[in-house]
């Protein structure tokens, strides 16, 4: 239980991640 919500989180912390680099790419684009 507890070592799959690790996983979860981390899955989480990268979901996250790839969607503020995502995010940044279009600011850049933007401006």
């Amino acid at each position: 239980m507890r070592r799959y919500g690790a996983i979860h989180i981390h899955d989480l912390v990268m979901t996250i991640q790839q969607c503020t680099m995502c995010v940044i790419k279009m600011n850049n684009k933007g401006q």
